[in-house]
């Protein structure tokens, strides 16, 4: 994709940069994950980190993308 172009903080959540081609991004950052008192594939909670990382400005339904995946093969 092409640099950013606009930033657009939201208190409490990451900061999204705007792409000129409907794409933003997702600033990385730390979290908690799972939880110790929770089911055994939640545990145990931990701190992890992810990477920034693009995504479409628009959500698709399933139903739309299997729309699309049938009409474009």
């Amino acid at each position: 994709p092409q640099p950013p172009t606009k930033a657009m903080p939201a208190q409490g959540t990451p900061a999204k940069i705007t792409d000129p081609q409907g794409m933003v991004m997702i600033k990385g950052g730390k979290f908690t994950l799972g939880n110790n008192k929770g089911f055994a594939d939640e545990r145990p909670q931990r701190t992890v980190e992810i990477s920034s990382f693009w995504m479409d400005d628009s959500e698709v339904t399933n139903a739309e993308f299997a729309e699309l995946v049938s009409a474009t093969g």
